[in-house]
C-alpha cells in the first residue's frame, strides 16, 4: 500500500477515534445534584410560564390571548426540548421522559386552545377551561405522576 493511503487511513482512523470519544463523553450521566439542580432551574421557568399564562387570559382582545397562549407554547415546548436534552441519572430517566411528554401534551393543549379561542370556538374554549378547573389539563398527570416518582426516588426538586 502506497504511504499516503497508508497516513489516509491513520488520520481517518485517529478522526473517527475521537468523535468516538467526544461523544462517549457527552452521553455520560449527569450526577443526583446536578439533576435536580437543572430540573429546578428548568421547573421554575414552567412554574414563570404558568403563571403568566393565566395572568395573560385576561388580555383585552381574543387575538392579544391567543398571541400570549402561542408565545406560552413555544416557550414551554422550548423547556421541553432543554429536559429532553439532559441526560438524568439511570433511575430517573423514565420520569424525565415522562416531564418531556407531560410538557409537549400540555403545549399541544395550550395550542389547541388558542386555536378554538382564534376561531370563536365557545365550547373548546370553556371545555380547556373546565380542564384547568379540574386540574386535568393534558400533560398535568405525567408531569405531577413523575414529579412524585422522583421525590419517592429520594429527588429534591425546589421550585
Amino acid at each position: 500500500m502506497p504511504r499516503r493511503t497508508v497516513r489516509t487511513a491513520r488520520t481517518v482512523a485517529l478522526a473517527l477515534t475521537a468523535i468516538l470519544l467526544l461523544a462517549a463523553c457527552g452521553s455520560s450521566r449527569l450526577s443526583k445534584q446536578a439533576y435536580e439542580s437543572k430540573l429546578t432551574v428548568i421547573g421554575r421557568s414552567v412554574q414563570s410560564q404558568m403563571s403568566q399564562i393565566f395572568a395573560d387570559a385576561s388580555k383585552e382582545t381574543v387575538a392579544q390571548v391567543v398571541a400570549a397562549i402561542r408565545a406560552h407554547d413555544r416557550t414551554l415546548r422550548q423547556l421541553a426540548d432543554q429536559l429532553d436534552r439532559l441526560n438524568p441519572p439511570a433511575d430517573a430517566q423514565a420520569d424525565d421522559d415522562q416531564l418531556v411528554k407531560g410538557l409537549r401534551d400540555f403545549a399541544a393543549g395550550l395550542d389547541a386552545f388558542a386555536a378554538a379561542a382564534q376561531r370563536g370556538d365557545v365550547t373548546a374554549v370553556q371545555s380547556f377551561d373546565n380542564e384547568v378547573r379540574q386540574n386535568r389539563v393534558p400533560g398535568q398527570v405525567e408531569v405531577q405522576g413523575a414529579l412524585t416518582d422522583l421525590t419517592k426516588k429520594g429527588y429534591t426538586i425546589s421550585g
